[in-house]
C-alpha cells in the first residue's frame, strides 16, 4: 500500500489529473473511478503504515506477548497490566448500557408522538437485542476502543432470502398449475395418482365419449379425481437489518477526518469470497473479469498481529479447487464528490473489485453506515488515544522488574555451584535430583556460590508502577469492591462514596460513548427501520403481540442514553426509588388522584422503575402501564350530602350532557356516512369483481391451454352467478340506510 504516500508526488508526475486540471460539469464513470480509486489509496496507505503498526503494538501487549529481548535460561514473564485493565472496565460499561430494560430511548418532539417514540424504542432494542447479537456486539465494539483507539460497528439494511421446503399431497389440478406458475416456486418432486375417495370439481367434469375429448387428458371418473404429491422449494425474499462490529483494519477513513460525519471518505475493504460476491447480485461474469485479491490485508501487521497463525500460503499450497471460495479484493465507500457537476459535493456509494479496482456500483447515498468510539478522543483528529496507550509502558518496567526480581529470587533459593576440576564426577554435580549422592575425590572440592536476595526494593517500585496505572485510568481495587483498606470497617455511606470517586473516569468514558458512537448507531438504525420496513410486522413487545409499522415513525426523533442507570450501588438506586414512592403515596392519599404534582401514571412509572432495577427485565408481569388518557372516577358523595349540591357531581352531569350531545351529533354524521359507505362499497365491488372476471379468463385460459378442459360451461356458470350477485347488490343499495338505534342516547343520558 505504499503508492498512495505521497499524493502530492503521483499529483506531480502526473499519474492523476491536478485538481486544476478537472474538467467542469457532471464526471464520467471514469473519471469517478479514478477519483474513489485515489481516495481508497490514500486512505489504506494512512491505515497500514501509520495507525496499524500502533494498533499492532497494543494487540501484543494486550495478548502478553514477549518482548523480543529476552535471555537464555532468564525470567521471561510479562504482566499483563494492559489486559487486566481493560478487562476490569469491560463489565462497568456493559452493565451501564445494558442492566436496565432500555438505556437508549428516542424521545418525541411533540406530546402525540409519545406512544410512537415508546414503540420505536422497543422495536429497534428488539432488532438490536434479538435479530443480532447485540450484547456481543457492544462487548466487541467496546474492547477494541479501549483497546485500538477505535471501535467501528457498521449497521445496514440486507436484502435476505429465506428457502423453504414444502410437501402438498393429495391437491388438483387447480392448485398444481398455480404451484407451477408461481415464480418464487421451484418444483422439486412430482407424483399422480388416481384418488376414488377424491371429489372431482364438476366445472371441470367431461363427459366420457364426448368430441372434445383428448387422449391425453382422460375425463376423470364422477366418483374419484387424479390429485397430486408436490415437494417444493419456495423462496421469501425479505428485508434484514444488520449489525456487526467492523475489525478496525477493515475501515478506512481520510486522514484529514475528525468525525464519522463530517469524513469526505469511509469505506470497508474485504477480502470477499466469489460466492459471496455473487450473492450480493454481481454477475459471475464481472466477478471474473475483476480477477483476484491481493495479499495486503491478509499480511496486514495488525490482522498478523491478532491472527498471528494466519499466513498466506504459497501458489499451489492449500489453495482451493473450488473457483467459488477464491478471494477478490472488495471495498464498499461511501465519498462525497461533486458528480453531477452542480459545485455541490454529495455523498455516493461506490465500490471497487479486484486488484485493479474496478468500479461495479455508482449510486447517491444518504448516510454512513459506520458509528464508532473512542475512549479518549482528541480535540480535532479521528483517531485519539486507548487504554493500552496508557498502560503499555507501565507493563514493560513491570514485566522488566519482575524479571530481574525473580532472577534474584532464583539465584537465592538455588544458587551457582562451584566445583574443582577433575576432582568431582560432572554427572553427579549436574545432577539436581533430592538427596543424590555426589562422587568427589577429596572433600571441599564442591561448592555453592550465595547470592542474597535483593528483591525486597523492587516491590515498592511495584506498587508506585500501580498507583501510576489507576491515576491514569481509574481502574482502583476499590471500584472492584476488592480493597479490604479503604472498604474495611468503614460505614456505607462512606464505601458508597469511595466506589463512587473510583467510578468516575469509568462514567466519563461511557458518557464518551454515549454522545458518540451509541447515539449515532440508533440514529442509524431508526432511518434503516423507517426506511426499508414499508409493511407493517407483527412483533412481541413488552410481552405482547404488537403490529409495528415503522414506516409510519418520525425519522427525526432525538436519542436519549441514560448512562445513570448504571453508576453507583443498585441498593441506593434502590432506596432512592422507594423514598419517592413513600412521597408519590403520600400526595396521592392527602390530594386525590387529580392533584397538580403527581399522577397515577407517576406512580406506576416509579414501581416500574423499581422491577428495574430489582433485575427484572418484563415489569409488566408486576405493574401495567397506565394509559395517557385515563382519569380517575369520580368520588362518591358523602353521607348525609345531596348529590345535586356537590360542585364534583355538578361537572359530572354538565359532562355526561356535553357528551350526549356530542354522541346524538355523532349519530348524523355516522347516517350520512353510511349512505355514502354504501355506494362506495357498490362502485368498489363491481370494480372487484370486474377484475376477478379477467382474472379468472386469464388462469381458465392458462388452464385449457395446459390441459386442454373445456371452459365455456365454467365461462357460463361464472356469468350467471355474477348476475345473480350484481341484482342483490342493487336491491340493497336500493334500501335506506337502517335506523340507529335509542339505545346510544339512552346511554349517554344515563
Amino acid at each position: 500500500m505504499g503508492d498512495g504516500a505521497n499524493i502530492a508526488g503521483l499529483l506531480q508526475s502526473g499519474t492523476y489529473p491536478a485538481p486544476d486540471s478537472m474538467p467542469d460539469g457532471p464526471l464520467s464513470d471514469e473519471e469517478l473511478e479514478a477519483a474513489v480509486r485515489l481516495r481508497v489509496t490514500d486512505a489504506s496507505s494512512f491505515i497500514d503504515s501509520e495507525i496499524s503498526p500502533q494498533r499492532a503494538a497494543a494487540t501484543k501487549y494486550y495478548n502478553g506477548a514477549l518482548f523480543g529481548d529476552e535471555q537464555p535460561g532468564r525470567s521471561r514473564v510479562v504482566s499483563q497490566d494492559v489486559k487486566d485493565t481493560i478487562l476490569a472496565i469491560m463489565p462497568s460499561l456493559l452493565n451501564i448500557f445494558f442492566s436496565s430494560e432500555h438505556a437508549v430511548e428516542y424521545m418525541p418532539r411533540t406530546p402525540e408522538k409519545a406512544p410512537e417514540a415508546e414503540q420505536a424504542t422497543d422495536f429497534v432494542n428488539y432488532i438490536l437485542t434479538e435479530e443480532n447479537q447485540g450484547f456481543l456486539t457492544f462487548q466487541s465494539w467496546f474492547k477494541d476502543a479501549l483497546k485500538l483507539k477505535v471501535g467501528i460497528v457498521k449497521a445496514w439494511a440486507e436484502d435476505t432470502t429465506e428457502v423453504v421446503s414444502e410437501i402438498y399431497t393429495g391437491i388438483d389440478d387447480i392448485q398444481r398449475t398455480l404451484l407451477h406458475i408461481d415464480q418464487d416456486v421451484r418444483v422439486d418432486a412430482e407424483r399422480s395418482y388416481y384418488n376414488p375417495e377424491a371429489v372431482p370439481d364438476p366445472r371441470f367434469t367431461v363427459n366420457p365419449g364426448q368430441p372434445d375429448q383428448t387422449p391425453e387428458q382422460p375425463a376423470p371418473p364422477l366418483t374419484g379425481a387424479v390429485v397430486h404429491d408436490l415437494r417444493i422449494t419456495r423462496k421469501k425474499p425479505s428485508k434484514k437489518i444488520r449489525v456487526i462490529c467492523v475489525p478496525p483494519e477493515e475501515f478506512l477513513i481520510s486522514r484529514n477526518a475528525v468525525t464519522v460525519e463530517d469524513a469526505d471518505f469511509t469505506a470497508h475493504r474485504t477480502a470477499a469470497t466469489a460466492s459471496d460476491l455473487i450473492a450480493m447480485g454481481y454477475p459471475p461474469e464481472v466477478v471474473d473479469e475483476c480477477g483476484g485479491g491481493s495479499d495486503s490485508l491478509a499480511m496486514n501487521e495488525e490482522r498478523l498481529a491478532r491472527q498471528p497463525w494466519a499466513t498466506v500460503m504459497p501458489d499451489g499450497m492449500g489453495a482451493s479447487p473450488d473457483r467459488s471460495m477464491r478471494l477478490i479484493d472488495y471495498y464498499e465507500c461511501y465519498t462525497k464528490i461533486d458528480y453531477d457537476g452542480d459545485g455541490i459535493a454529495e455523498l455516493r456509494k461506490v465500490c471497487l473489485m479486484g486488484t485493479g479496482k474496478k468500479m461495479v456500483l455508482n449510486k447517491p447515498w444518504d448516510e454512513s453506515p459506520f458509528a464508532t468510539l473512542c475512549p479518549d478522543p482528541e480535540p480535532h483528529v479521528f483517531f485519539g488515544g486507548s487504554i493500552a496507550d496508557q498502560t503499555m509502558d507501565i507493563q514493560r518496567i513491570k514485566s522488566q522488574i519482575l524479571r530481574l526480581l525473580l532472577d534474584s529470587l532464583a539465584q537465592a533459593i538455588r544458587p551457582r555451584t562451584w566445583i574443582v576440576d577433575g576432582q568431582v564426577n560432572q554427572d553427579d554435580a549436574l545432577n539436581s535430583e533430592v538427596g543424590a549422592v555426589v562422587r568427589m575425590r577429596a572433600p571441599g572440592m564442591m561448592g555453592d556460590l550465595s547470592t542474597p536476595f535483593v528483591g525486597q526494593a523492587a516491590f515498592p517500585v511495584l506498587q508506585y508502577m500501580d498507583d501510576i496505572r489507576e491515576d491514569r485510568t481509574g481502574v482502583t481495587k476499590a471500584s472492584q469492591g476488592l480493597d479490604p483498606d479503604a472498604l474495611q470497617s468503614s460505614t456505607r455511606m462512606a464505601v458508597a462514596a469511595t466506589l463512587e470517586a473510583a467510578q468516575q473516569h469509568i462514567m466519563m468514558i461511557a458518557r464518551i460513548f454515549a454522545e458518540t458512537g451509541v447515539k449515532r448507531l440508533f440514529h442509524i438504525l431508526l432511518r434503516l427501520v423507517t426506511t426499508h420496513q414499508d409493511k407493517a410486522r407483527m412483533v412481541r413487545l413488552r410481552n405482547q403481540w404488537v403490529n409495528v409499522n415503522p414506516s409510519e415513525w418520525d425519522k427525526g426523533m432525538d436519542v436519549w442514553v441514560n448512562t445513570a442507570l448504571g453508576t453507583g450501588l443498585k441498593g441506593d438506586h434502590m432506596d432512592i426509588m422507594q423514598g419517592i414512592a413513600q412521597k408519590q403515596e403520600m400526595i396521592l392519599q392527602q390530594l386525590g388522584p387529580q392533584n397538580p404534582i403527581v399522577s397515577a401514571q407517576q406512580y406506576s412509572n416509579t414501581l416500574r422503575r423499581m422491577c428495574e432495577f430489582a433485575g427484572f427485565r418484563d415489569v409488566s408481569q408486576f405493574f401495567s402501564q397506565v394509559p395517557a388518557n385515563w382519569q380517575p372516577p369520580p368520588p362518591p358523595p358523602q353521607p348525609g350530602q345531596d348529590p345535586s349540591q356537590d360542585p364534583r357531581a355538578q361537572a359530572a352531569l354538565i359532562l355526561a350532557h356535553a357528551q350526549q350531545q356530542q354522541i346524538q351529533a355523532d349519530i348524523v354524521k355516522k347516517q350520512g356516512e353510511l349512505q355514502l359507505q354504501y355506494q362506495k362499497m357498490y362502485v368498489e365491488d363491481a370494480t372487484n369483481r370486474y377484475r376477478i372476471e379477467a382474472d379468472t379468463a386469464t388462469r381458465l385460459a392458462q388452464i385449457q391451454a395446459q390441459f386442454g378442459m373445456q371452459t365455456a360451461q365454467v365461462a357460463a356458470d361464472i356469468e350467471a352467478q355474477n348476475q345473480k350477485i350484481e341484482s342483490q347488490e342493487k336491491i340493497a343499495a336500493m334500501q335506506p340506510a337502517p335506523a340507529p338505534s335509542s339505545g346510544g342516547s339512552d346511554a349517554g343520558s344515563e
